[in-house]
C-alpha cells in the first residue's frame, strides 16, 4: 500500500534516517539521497572482530561495504545494507525502485562486517546515529531522527543489559527513545519469541 502512504507523505528531506548494516555500495537510486555516515566495524586487533572488518583499518569515516572474498580471489559484495537503504529512501527518479520515503535523507552506517559484528561496535553506531558523543570519533553533524536494524539473533545478549548508554544496547535504546529517536530492529527472524531476540 506504498502508492496510498505516498498520498499522505513521502518523508521529508529534514528527516535522516540511519541505515545501520553491513555499509553502503554507490548505486544511483541512493547516491542523492545519502548523508555522510561512519564504519564501525572493530579491525581485527580488536577482541570483539577477531577475523576483522574486511577493509583493514576499523573504525573510520568510509561506510562501504567492502565485501567479502571468496577462494582468496573473488570479492562478494552482500548488498545487504543499500538493499535495506533502497526499500526505505531510494530517489523517484525512473531508475530502478522507490523507497517507501523518497524524499528522506539516508545516513549509512557500517556496524556489520564480513565476518559479522559485535556489541560493543552497534552500541557505538547507536550512540553516534543519534548525535550522541562516541570517544575518538567525530560528532555526527547530521543525527538521525529514525534509525533502522535490518538485523537480529535468536538469543538475547549480555550487551542488551546495565551499564549507560555506552555500555549496553538496552541502555542505548533507552536514551535514544528518551531524545525522541525512532529505532526499528529485526525480531522474529528465527521463528522464536522477539522478546529474546538481539538487539
Amino acid at each position: 500500500n506504498v502508492q496510498k502512504a505516498w498520498g499522505y507523505t513521502k518523508g521529508s528531506p529534514n528527516v535522516v534516517v540511519a541505515v545501520i548494516d553491513s555499509g553502503i555500495t554507490k548505486h544511483p537510486d541512493l547516491d542523492s539521497q545519502i548523508v555522510p555516515g561512519y564504519d564501525f566495524v572493530s579491525n581485527g586487533s580488536q577482541s570483539c572482530s577477531p577475523n576483522g572488518s574486511g577493509d583493514g583499518d576499523g573504525w573510520d569515516a568510509i561506510p562501504e561495504d567492502v565485501g567479502y572474498e571468496i577462494d582468496g580471489s573473488q570479492k562478494i559484495v552482500s548488498w545487504h545494507g543499500t538493499h535495506v537503504a533502497g526499500i526505505i529512501g531510494a530517489a523517484q527518479n525512473n531508475w530502478g525502485i522507490s523507497g517507501i520515503a523518497p524524499n528522506a535523507k539516508i545516513q549509512p552506517i557500517r556496524a556489520i562486517g564480513p565476518y559479522g559484528g559485535c556489541g560493543a561496535d552497534l552500541i557505538a553506531a547507536l550512540n553516534w546515529a543519534a548525535g550522541l558523543p562516541v570517544p575518538g570519533v567525530p560528532l555526527n553533524k547530521t543525527p538521525a531522527k529514525v534509525i533502522n536494524l535490518s538485523m537480529g539473533t535468536e538469543n538475547a545478549s549480555a550487551c542488551d543489559y546495565g551499564g549507560g548508554p555506552m555500555n549496553s544496547t538496552g541502555a542505548a535504546l533507552a536514551e535514544l527513545k528518551k531524545r525522541g529517536v525512532t529505532t526499528i530492529t529485526a525480531a522474529g527472524n528465527f521463528n522464536t519469541d522477539a522478546n529474546d531476540s538481539y538487539p
